[in-house]
Protein backbone atom coordinates (compact mmCIF):
# COMPACT_ATOMS: atom_id res chain seq x y z
CA UNK A 1 0.00 0.00 0.00
CA UNK A 2 2.79 2.42 0.97
CA UNK A 3 4.68 1.56 -2.21
CA UNK A 4 1.55 2.26 -4.26
CA UNK A 5 1.10 5.67 -2.63
CA UNK A 6 4.77 6.47 -3.27
CA UNK A 7 4.44 5.36 -6.89
CA UNK A 8 1.45 7.62 -7.46
CA UNK A 9 3.06 10.59 -5.71
CA UNK A 10 6.45 10.15 -7.36
CA UNK A 11 5.79 12.17 -10.57
CA UNK A 12 4.29 15.02 -8.54
CA UNK A 13 7.33 15.09 -6.27
CA UNK A 14 9.56 15.16 -9.34
CA UNK A 15 7.56 18.13 -10.66
CA UNK A 16 7.94 19.88 -7.30
CA UNK A 17 11.69 19.33 -7.57
CA UNK A 18 11.68 20.91 -11.03
CA UNK A 19 9.75 23.97 -9.78
CA UNK A 20 12.15 24.39 -6.87
CA UNK A 21 15.07 24.03 -9.28
CA UNK A 22 13.60 26.81 -11.45
CA UNK A 23 13.51 29.04 -8.37
CA UNK A 24 17.12 28.21 -7.45
CA UNK A 25 18.70 28.76 -10.86
CA UNK A 26 19.30 32.53 -10.57
CA UNK A 27 20.54 32.39 -6.96
CA UNK A 28 24.31 32.14 -7.48
CA UNK A 29 24.89 34.60 -4.66
CA UNK A 30 23.63 32.02 -2.17
CA UNK A 31 26.15 29.30 -2.94
CA UNK A 32 25.54 27.31 0.24
CA UNK A 33 21.88 26.50 -0.43
CA UNK A 34 22.74 22.80 -0.36
CA UNK A 35 24.59 22.82 2.95
CA UNK A 36 22.83 25.53 4.97
CA UNK A 37 19.26 25.94 6.17
CA UNK A 38 16.74 25.57 4.56
CA UNK A 39 18.83 23.18 2.39
CA UNK A 40 16.76 24.10 -0.65
CA UNK A 41 19.15 22.65 -3.25
CA UNK A 42 19.38 19.36 -1.38
CA UNK A 43 15.58 19.18 -1.11
CA UNK A 44 15.23 19.79 -4.86
CA UNK A 45 17.81 17.08 -5.53
CA UNK A 46 16.00 14.55 -3.31
CA UNK A 47 12.61 15.37 -4.83
CA UNK A 48 13.97 14.70 -8.31
CA UNK A 49 16.10 11.64 -7.59
CA UNK A 50 13.30 9.73 -5.84
CA UNK A 51 11.55 9.22 -9.20
CA UNK A 52 14.18 6.94 -10.79
CA UNK A 53 14.41 5.10 -7.45
CA UNK A 54 10.66 4.38 -7.56
CA UNK A 55 10.93 3.37 -11.20
CA UNK A 56 13.58 0.80 -10.32
CA UNK A 57 11.69 -0.47 -7.26
CA UNK A 58 8.42 -0.94 -9.12
CA UNK A 59 10.03 -2.09 -12.35
CA UNK A 60 7.98 0.38 -14.30
CA UNK A 61 8.58 0.45 -18.03
CA UNK A 62 10.56 3.62 -18.50
CA UNK A 63 12.93 3.60 -21.43
CA UNK A 64 16.32 4.58 -20.03
CA UNK A 65 18.75 5.99 -22.55
CA UNK A 66 22.30 4.64 -22.23
CA UNK A 67 23.45 7.34 -24.67
CA UNK A 68 22.28 10.15 -22.36
CA UNK A 69 23.68 8.42 -19.26
CA UNK A 70 27.06 7.84 -20.93
CA UNK A 71 27.36 11.33 -22.41
CA UNK A 72 26.49 13.11 -19.15
CA UNK A 73 28.37 10.64 -16.95
CA UNK A 74 31.76 10.70 -18.64
CA UNK A 75 32.58 14.30 -17.60
CA UNK A 76 32.15 13.12 -14.00
CA UNK A 77 34.53 10.23 -14.68
CA UNK A 78 36.99 12.76 -16.10
CA UNK A 79 36.70 14.94 -12.98
CA UNK A 80 37.31 11.94 -10.72
CA UNK A 81 40.30 10.67 -12.73
CA UNK A 82 41.97 14.09 -12.86
CA UNK A 83 41.25 14.71 -9.17
CA UNK A 84 43.31 11.66 -8.24
CA UNK A 85 46.51 13.39 -9.41
CA UNK A 86 45.45 17.00 -8.88
CA UNK A 87 47.73 19.79 -7.76
CA UNK A 88 45.45 20.21 -4.74
CA UNK A 89 43.44 17.01 -4.26
CA UNK A 90 41.27 18.44 -1.48
CA UNK A 91 40.13 21.25 -3.75
CA UNK A 92 39.69 18.94 -6.74
CA UNK A 93 37.60 16.35 -4.89
CA UNK A 94 35.34 18.98 -3.30
CA UNK A 95 34.81 20.49 -6.75
CA UNK A 96 34.04 17.05 -8.19
CA UNK A 97 31.42 16.50 -5.48
CA UNK A 98 29.73 19.78 -6.43
CA UNK A 99 29.93 18.84 -10.10
CA UNK A 100 28.18 15.53 -9.36
CA UNK A 101 25.47 17.44 -7.49
CA UNK A 102 24.63 19.64 -10.49
CA UNK A 103 25.28 17.17 -13.33
CA UNK A 104 23.03 14.48 -11.84
CA UNK A 105 20.16 16.98 -11.71
CA UNK A 106 20.79 17.78 -15.36
CA UNK A 107 20.72 14.06 -16.18
CA UNK A 108 17.48 13.57 -14.23
CA UNK A 109 15.85 16.33 -16.26
CA UNK A 110 17.25 14.93 -19.51
CA UNK A 111 16.09 11.38 -18.85
CA UNK A 112 12.84 11.62 -16.91
CA UNK A 113 11.03 14.89 -17.62
CA UNK A 114 7.75 14.59 -19.54
CA UNK A 115 6.19 17.10 -21.93
CA UNK A 116 3.70 18.21 -19.30
CA UNK A 117 6.42 18.65 -16.69
CA UNK A 118 8.55 20.58 -19.19
CA UNK A 119 5.68 23.02 -19.71
CA UNK A 120 5.26 23.47 -15.95
CA UNK A 121 9.00 24.05 -15.57
CA UNK A 122 8.96 26.69 -18.32
CA UNK A 123 6.10 28.55 -16.66
CA UNK A 124 7.99 28.49 -13.38
CA UNK A 125 11.09 29.91 -15.08
CA UNK A 126 9.09 32.78 -16.57
CA UNK A 127 7.49 33.64 -13.22
CA UNK A 128 10.86 33.54 -11.45
CA UNK A 129 12.47 35.61 -14.24
CA UNK A 130 9.77 38.26 -13.85
CA UNK A 131 10.43 38.49 -10.11
CA UNK A 132 14.20 38.63 -10.69
CA UNK A 133 13.75 41.41 -13.27
CA UNK A 134 11.41 43.44 -11.03
CA UNK A 135 13.94 43.22 -8.20
CA UNK A 136 16.66 44.29 -10.62
CA UNK A 137 14.66 47.40 -11.58
CA UNK A 138 14.15 48.14 -7.90
CA UNK A 139 17.90 47.88 -7.39
CA UNK A 140 18.57 50.36 -10.17
CA UNK A 141 15.95 52.89 -9.11
CA UNK A 142 16.79 52.55 -5.42
CA UNK A 143 20.51 53.02 -6.00
CA UNK A 144 20.01 56.11 -8.17
CA UNK A 145 17.70 57.55 -5.50
CA UNK A 146 20.50 57.06 -2.97
CA UNK A 147 19.33 54.03 -1.00
CA UNK A 148 22.14 52.21 0.78
CA UNK A 149 23.44 48.89 -0.49
CA UNK A 150 21.84 47.25 2.53
CA UNK A 151 18.45 48.21 1.08
CA UNK A 152 19.13 47.61 -2.61
CA UNK A 153 21.10 44.38 -2.26
CA UNK A 154 23.76 45.65 -4.67
CA UNK A 155 27.40 44.95 -3.94
CA UNK A 156 29.29 48.21 -3.42
CA UNK A 157 31.39 47.62 -6.54
CA UNK A 158 28.26 47.72 -8.74
CA UNK A 159 26.60 50.80 -7.25
CA UNK A 160 26.61 54.26 -8.84
CA UNK A 161 29.22 55.39 -6.31
CA UNK A 162 31.78 52.89 -7.63
CA UNK A 163 33.12 52.63 -11.19
CA UNK A 164 30.25 54.19 -13.18
CA UNK A 165 27.72 56.95 -12.42
CA UNK A 166 24.93 54.38 -12.76
CA UNK A 167 24.44 51.01 -11.05
CA UNK A 168 25.05 47.69 -12.78
CA UNK A 169 22.11 45.48 -11.90
CA UNK A 170 22.86 42.08 -10.35
CA UNK A 171 19.44 41.30 -8.78
CA UNK A 172 19.75 38.01 -6.84
CA UNK A 173 22.83 36.87 -8.77
CA UNK A 174 26.44 36.87 -7.62
CA UNK A 175 27.49 39.47 -10.20
CA UNK A 176 25.90 41.25 -13.20
CA UNK A 177 27.56 38.77 -15.56
CA UNK A 178 25.93 35.86 -13.69
CA UNK A 179 22.53 37.54 -13.90
CA UNK A 180 22.84 38.07 -17.65
CA UNK A 181 23.95 34.45 -18.05
CA UNK A 182 20.76 33.27 -16.32
CA UNK A 183 18.46 35.63 -18.26
CA UNK A 184 19.46 34.03 -21.58
CA UNK A 185 17.11 31.16 -20.67
CA UNK A 186 13.87 33.11 -20.06
CA UNK A 187 14.60 35.30 -23.11
CA UNK A 188 14.91 32.16 -25.24
CA UNK A 189 11.76 30.70 -23.70
CA UNK A 190 9.67 33.77 -24.48
CA UNK A 191 10.92 34.13 -28.06
CA UNK A 192 10.47 30.46 -28.96
CA UNK A 193 7.03 30.36 -27.28
CA UNK A 194 5.96 33.32 -29.43
CA UNK A 195 7.24 31.50 -32.52
CA UNK A 196 5.40 28.30 -31.60
CA UNK A 197 2.16 30.12 -30.85
CA UNK A 198 2.32 32.25 -33.98
CA UNK A 199 2.50 35.48 -31.95
CA UNK A 200 -0.66 34.75 -29.91
CA UNK A 201 1.12 35.71 -26.70
CA UNK A 202 -0.50 37.23 -23.61
CA UNK A 203 0.38 40.90 -23.05
CA UNK A 204 1.90 40.02 -19.65
CA UNK A 205 4.44 37.76 -21.34
CA UNK A 206 5.30 40.52 -23.83
CA UNK A 207 5.76 42.93 -20.93
CA UNK A 208 7.93 40.34 -19.20
CA UNK A 209 10.10 40.06 -22.31
CA UNK A 210 10.69 43.83 -22.41
CA UNK A 211 11.42 43.92 -18.68
CA UNK A 212 13.83 40.98 -18.78
CA UNK A 213 15.65 42.38 -21.83
CA UNK A 214 15.97 45.76 -20.10
CA UNK A 215 17.47 44.26 -16.95
CA UNK A 216 19.73 42.11 -19.14
CA UNK A 217 21.10 45.29 -20.80
CA UNK A 218 21.42 47.06 -17.43
CA UNK A 219 23.91 44.40 -16.33
CA UNK A 220 26.28 45.92 -18.94
CA UNK A 221 27.87 42.46 -19.36
CA UNK A 222 29.54 42.50 -22.74
CA UNK A 223 30.19 38.78 -23.01
CA UNK A 224 26.54 38.03 -22.30
CA UNK A 225 25.31 40.72 -24.70
CA UNK A 226 27.49 39.29 -27.48
CA UNK A 227 26.17 35.84 -26.58
CA UNK A 228 22.59 37.10 -26.87
CA UNK A 229 23.35 38.64 -30.27
CA UNK A 230 24.79 35.31 -31.41
CA UNK A 231 21.68 33.44 -30.20
CA UNK A 232 19.37 35.93 -31.93
CA UNK A 233 21.25 35.62 -35.23
CA UNK A 234 21.09 31.81 -35.13
CA UNK A 235 17.40 31.90 -34.15
CA UNK A 236 16.47 34.29 -36.96
CA UNK A 237 18.41 32.38 -39.61
CA UNK A 238 17.13 29.04 -38.35
CA UNK A 239 13.47 30.06 -37.99
CA UNK A 240 13.45 31.93 -41.31
CA UNK A 241 10.52 34.08 -40.22
CA UNK A 242 10.08 37.76 -41.04
CA UNK A 243 7.40 37.99 -38.38
CA UNK A 244 9.87 36.77 -35.78
CA UNK A 245 12.33 39.44 -36.92
CA UNK A 246 9.63 42.09 -36.49
CA UNK A 247 8.66 40.66 -33.08
CA UNK A 248 12.26 40.76 -31.84
CA UNK A 249 12.85 44.22 -33.33
CA UNK A 250 9.72 45.66 -31.76
CA UNK A 251 10.26 44.42 -28.21
CA UNK A 252 14.03 44.69 -28.41
CA UNK A 253 13.70 48.34 -29.39
CA UNK A 254 11.27 48.89 -26.50
CA UNK A 255 13.88 47.42 -24.12
CA UNK A 256 16.64 49.60 -25.59
CA UNK A 257 14.49 52.73 -25.22
CA UNK A 258 13.64 51.80 -21.62
CA UNK A 259 17.31 51.09 -20.85
CA UNK A 260 18.34 54.42 -22.37
CA UNK A 261 15.73 56.15 -20.24
CA UNK A 262 17.05 54.49 -17.07
CA UNK A 263 20.65 55.42 -17.90
CA UNK A 264 19.79 59.00 -18.92
CA UNK A 265 17.81 59.46 -15.70
CA UNK A 266 20.87 58.38 -13.69
CA UNK A 267 22.85 60.98 -15.63
CA UNK A 268 20.40 63.73 -14.75
CA UNK A 269 20.84 62.83 -11.07
CA UNK A 270 24.63 62.50 -11.24
CA UNK A 271 25.07 65.46 -13.64
CA UNK A 272 27.08 63.34 -16.08
CA UNK A 273 26.71 62.08 -19.66
CA UNK A 274 25.82 58.57 -18.55
CA UNK A 275 24.44 57.39 -21.91
CA UNK A 276 27.81 58.02 -23.55
CA UNK A 277 29.66 56.31 -20.70
CA UNK A 278 27.29 53.33 -20.86
CA UNK A 279 27.66 52.95 -24.64
CA UNK A 280 31.42 53.49 -24.44
CA UNK A 281 31.91 50.69 -21.94
CA UNK A 282 29.63 48.38 -23.93
CA UNK A 283 31.96 48.54 -26.93
CA UNK A 284 35.28 48.90 -25.10
CA UNK A 285 36.97 45.52 -25.42
CA UNK A 286 40.27 46.76 -24.05
CA UNK A 287 39.36 48.07 -20.60
CA UNK A 288 40.88 46.83 -17.35
CA UNK A 289 38.44 43.92 -16.97
CA UNK A 290 39.09 42.71 -20.51
CA UNK A 291 42.87 43.10 -20.18
CA UNK A 292 42.84 40.97 -17.03
CA UNK A 293 41.39 38.14 -19.11
CA UNK A 294 43.89 38.70 -21.92
CA UNK A 295 46.73 38.42 -19.39
CA UNK A 296 45.36 35.23 -17.81
CA UNK A 297 44.33 33.24 -20.89
CA UNK A 298 47.87 32.53 -22.23
CA UNK A 299 48.73 31.00 -18.85
CA UNK A 300 46.18 28.23 -19.48
CA UNK A 301 48.32 26.92 -22.33
CA UNK A 302 51.40 27.04 -20.13
CA UNK A 303 49.58 24.87 -17.57
CA UNK A 304 48.43 22.47 -20.30
CA UNK A 305 51.96 22.10 -21.65
CA UNK A 306 53.22 21.32 -18.15
CA UNK A 307 50.39 18.84 -17.38
CA UNK A 308 49.09 17.66 -20.79
CA UNK A 309 47.63 14.27 -19.92
CA UNK A 310 45.34 14.83 -16.94
CA UNK A 311 45.76 18.53 -16.17
CA UNK A 312 46.04 19.98 -12.68
CA UNK A 313 42.59 18.87 -11.48
CA UNK A 314 39.16 20.55 -11.26
CA UNK A 315 39.21 24.16 -10.03
CA UNK A 316 42.99 24.03 -9.58
CA UNK A 317 44.02 26.30 -12.45
CA UNK A 318 43.49 29.43 -10.35
CA UNK A 319 46.08 28.15 -7.87
CA UNK A 320 48.80 27.90 -10.49
CA UNK A 321 47.84 31.15 -12.21
CA UNK A 322 48.37 32.98 -8.93
CA UNK A 323 51.29 30.83 -7.71
CA UNK A 324 49.42 29.82 -4.57
CA UNK A 325 50.22 26.76 -2.51
CA UNK A 326 47.46 24.12 -2.12
CA UNK A 327 45.04 25.11 0.61
CA UNK A 328 41.95 23.61 2.21
CA UNK A 329 40.45 27.08 2.70
CA UNK A 330 37.68 27.09 0.07
CA UNK A 331 36.82 30.72 0.80
CA UNK A 332 40.39 31.86 0.10
CA UNK A 333 40.54 29.88 -3.15
CA UNK A 334 37.17 31.24 -4.33
CA UNK A 335 38.53 34.78 -4.05
CA UNK A 336 41.35 34.05 -6.50
CA UNK A 337 40.80 35.35 -10.03
CA UNK A 338 39.83 32.44 -12.33
CA UNK A 339 40.87 32.14 -15.95
CA UNK A 340 37.41 33.42 -16.94
CA UNK A 341 37.25 31.08 -19.91
CA UNK A 342 35.52 27.74 -19.46
CA UNK A 343 37.26 26.13 -22.41
CA UNK A 344 40.78 27.13 -21.45
CA UNK A 345 40.15 26.26 -17.79
CA UNK A 346 38.80 22.83 -18.76
CA UNK A 347 41.81 22.05 -20.94
CA UNK A 348 44.25 23.23 -18.25
CA UNK A 349 42.49 21.37 -15.45
CA UNK A 350 41.60 18.07 -17.15
CA UNK A 351 44.01 17.76 -20.05
CA UNK A 352 43.70 15.22 -22.83
CA UNK A 353 41.71 12.88 -20.57
CA UNK A 354 39.03 15.54 -20.09
CA UNK A 355 38.94 16.45 -23.78
CA UNK A 356 38.37 12.84 -24.83
CA UNK A 357 35.75 12.12 -22.18
CA UNK A 358 33.69 15.23 -22.95
CA UNK A 359 33.44 14.45 -26.68
CA UNK A 360 30.31 12.22 -26.36
CA UNK A 361 28.46 15.01 -24.54
CA UNK A 362 29.59 17.55 -27.13
CA UNK A 363 28.34 15.23 -29.88
CA UNK A 364 24.97 14.77 -28.15
CA UNK A 365 24.56 18.54 -27.72
CA UNK A 366 25.37 19.09 -31.40
CA UNK A 367 22.83 16.41 -32.39
CA UNK A 368 20.17 18.16 -30.32
CA UNK A 369 21.07 21.55 -31.83
CA UNK A 370 20.88 20.07 -35.33
CA UNK A 371 17.43 18.61 -34.60
CA UNK A 372 16.24 22.04 -33.41
CA UNK A 373 17.69 23.66 -36.53
CA UNK A 374 15.90 21.17 -38.80
CA UNK A 375 12.58 22.00 -37.13
CA UNK A 376 13.23 25.75 -37.41
CA UNK A 377 13.31 26.05 -33.60
CA UNK A 378 9.67 24.88 -33.30
CA UNK A 379 10.93 21.98 -31.22
CA UNK A 380 10.73 21.02 -27.52
CA UNK A 381 14.44 21.83 -27.22
CA UNK A 382 14.15 25.18 -29.04
CA UNK A 383 14.42 27.51 -26.01
CA UNK A 384 17.32 25.52 -24.58
CA UNK A 385 19.16 25.61 -27.90
CA UNK A 386 18.83 29.40 -27.86
CA UNK A 387 20.14 29.62 -24.29
CA UNK A 388 22.89 27.07 -24.95
CA UNK A 389 24.26 29.03 -27.92
CA UNK A 390 24.42 32.25 -25.88
CA UNK A 391 25.90 30.53 -22.83
CA UNK A 392 28.47 28.68 -24.94
CA UNK A 393 29.61 31.97 -26.46
CA UNK A 394 29.66 33.74 -23.09
CA UNK A 395 31.79 30.88 -21.71
CA UNK A 396 34.72 32.36 -23.66
CA UNK A 397 34.93 35.04 -20.96
CA UNK A 398 33.15 33.38 -18.06
CA UNK A 399 33.31 30.35 -15.75
CA UNK A 400 30.01 28.45 -15.64
CA UNK A 401 30.86 24.74 -15.51
CA UNK A 402 29.83 24.43 -11.86
CA UNK A 403 26.59 26.42 -12.19
CA UNK A 404 23.32 24.51 -11.79
CA UNK A 405 21.61 26.31 -14.67
CA UNK A 406 24.38 25.32 -17.10
CA UNK A 407 23.61 21.65 -16.56
CA UNK A 408 19.85 22.15 -16.42
CA UNK A 409 19.99 23.87 -19.82
CA UNK A 410 22.16 21.04 -21.20
CA UNK A 411 19.82 18.47 -19.64
CA UNK A 412 16.66 20.07 -21.03
CA UNK A 413 18.25 20.52 -24.46
CA UNK A 414 18.85 16.76 -24.45
CA UNK A 415 15.38 16.15 -22.95
CA UNK A 416 13.75 18.06 -25.80
CA UNK A 417 15.73 15.98 -28.29
CA UNK A 418 14.59 12.79 -26.50
CA UNK A 419 10.92 13.85 -26.32
CA UNK A 420 10.85 14.72 -30.03
CA UNK A 421 12.38 11.37 -30.97
CA UNK A 422 9.92 9.50 -28.76
CA UNK A 423 6.97 11.32 -30.31
CA UNK A 424 8.30 10.62 -33.82
CA UNK A 425 8.56 6.89 -33.08
CA UNK A 426 5.11 6.67 -31.48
Amino acid sequence: MKLRVLTEASPKLFTAGLILTAALMPLDRLQDLATAFPYAATIAFLLMIQYPAVVLLTRRRVRLSPIIALAMGLPLVSAAVTSASAYSQALAWSTTALLVFVVVRGWLAAQFISRGQLEIFERAVLIVAALVAVFGCYQYVGDVYGLSNAWTGLLASYSSTATYPFPRVQSVALEPLYLAHYLLLPIGLMLVRALRRQWRVHWLERLNLVLVLTVFLLTLSRGAILGLVMSLVVLLIGARSWRLLWYIARYGLAAIVLTTGFVAWAGSVQKQSTVGIFAGHAVDLNDESARTRYDLWPQAWEIFRAYPLDGVGPYNSRLLVHDKEPTADATAVAKLQPLNNDYLAYVAEQGVVGILLVLPLAALVLMALWAVWQQRFVHPAGPYAFAMIGMAFEANAFHSILLLRTWIVIGLLVAGWRLFRERSKA
